[in-house]
């Protein structure tokens, strides 16, 4: 029988000088199976290489999701600071529109001015404006308003003082101007005009003002002036009785004296003049329109 042959294989160990020589022999069989470990190992250092590169794909992936994430936070974050300083921005605008909504209010009421008739109500906020423009319209407004207010509540205090009313009412019995002279022979100028009364009849107060005279007078008998501002005086006379006194702060409607025919006088009746600056005028021309028409 034919006997095998052997695959086995001789490595050679050198060693430095000196040594003697090693020989290992190694069988067939056990370079297979070295052989196949590297195999192996060759596999699995390929697999693990794909595995790295796909790795290296995903955490590249990844890495660009995250910095594309950390923008949209950071847009996010910008858009969460301009949201807010709009929000900021709003407000001040409602605070100035809230202001200026109440000056008006302030003003519509002072001038009697109804705001839902469009014809005349106070115009605050603007049409078809954008958010910036708004602020700053709300702004030139309030500058208006606040210009406006002043003169209004000077002419709410003018219409309070002035001497819109008649100090008693009945028949003018002698209008202002020339007229004939009722204890003498000729004309005279009537300063004033004289409206019927029965004794004690109450006189009132047209306007609101301050007595700057409460006396006697030799033409007018028991006399009052009041002095109204804005350069108005009017003054009482024939009275029988004084109801005001001296710097005596009074308010239209309010009893100054009760109706007589002291002084110069041919009967019982009460004589209302008027000045403007210093200048006689006809006292009915502080009626208003409507009044004028009544009497």
């Amino acid at each position: 029988m034919e006997k095998k042959r052997d695959f086995s294989f001789s490595l050679l160990l050198v060693p430095r000088r000196g040594s003697r020589m090693r020989s290992v022999k190694i069988s067939h069989a056990n370079v297979l199976r070295v052989l196949g470990v590297l195999g192996l190992l060759l596999v699995l250092l390929g697999v693990l290489t794909v595995r790295y590169v796909r790795l290296n794909q995903e955490l590249a992936e990844q890495t660009d999701k995250l910095v594309k994430l950390q923008a949209l936070e950071a847009q996010n974050e910008e858009q969460k600071a301009k949201l807010s300083a709009l929000d900021r921005e709003a407000a001040e605008v409602r605070e100035k529109l809230a202001a200026i909504n109440s000056l008006a209010g302030k003003i519509s009421c002072i001038l009697n001015i109804d705001r839902n008739e469009p014809s005349r109500g106070l115009g605050i906020v603007p049409q078809g404006a954008i958010f910036p423009d708004l602020a700053k319209e709300a702004d030139q407004q309030r500058e208006t308003l606040d210009a406006l207010l002043q003169p209004a509540e000077q002419y709410v205090d003018y219409l309070g003082h002035r001497p819109a009313m008649l100090p008693k009412t009945g028949k003018i019995s002698s209008a202002y101007g020339e007229r004939s002279n009722p204890t003498g022979g000729g004309t005279e100028f009537h300063d004033g005009i004289d409206i019927e009364a029965d004794l004690g009849n109450h006189v009132y107060a047209p306007g609101g003002g301050v007595v700057v005279f409460a006396g006697w007078d030799a033409g007018y008998g028991l006399k009052i002036t009041i002095d109204h501002g804005y350069g108005i005086q009017t003054f009482y006379g024939h009275n029988s009785k004084l109801e005001a006194q001296l710097g005596q702060t009074v308010k239209r409607g309010e009893v100054i004296a009760l109706a007589g025919s002291t002084g110069r006088s041919t009967g019982v009746h009460v004589h209302w003049g008027a000045t403007l600056f210093g200048q006689s005028t006809n006292p009915l021309n502080f009626l208003t329109e409507n009044q004028a028409e009544a009497r």
